[in-house]
């Protein structure tokens, strides 16, 4: 009976764990898709603007789209691509040199 309790014991451990680990990795799936709706305002925002950074950041969410079909994305990856996404977002919502110093004057 002992043996039979540490057995159901662990199989309740292990569900507890493997429940936890799904759980982060929705919250981080939620995370990158809350992100990707972000860059789609922005490319959606800028979409008579051909610079290059909007060029590269449709293309990523079209694969982070992609991938995420998959449904076979690890955590890594999806930290890796969601601080991609952050990193080109930022650059391009930071203004550059020239738009400052092309600014009229108050």
């Amino acid at each position: 009976m002992k043996k039979l309790l540490i057995i159901f014991g662990s199989i309740g451990i292990m569900g507890i764990g493997a429940s936890t680990v799904v759980a982060c990795t929705n919250s981080k799936l939620d995370g990158l898709k809350a992100t990707i709706q972000k860059a789609k305002k922005i490319i959606a925002d800028n979409a008579t603007n051909p610079k290059e950074e909007i060029q590269s950041l449709q293309q990523v969410v079209t694969l982070t789209e992609i991938m995420i079909e998959t449904n076979q994305m690890t955590d890594e990856q999806i930290d890796a691509i969601h601080l991609s996404l952050k990193l080109l977002i930022a650059i391009i919502e930071t203004p550059s040199i020239q738009d400052v110093a092309n600014r009229p004057q108050i």
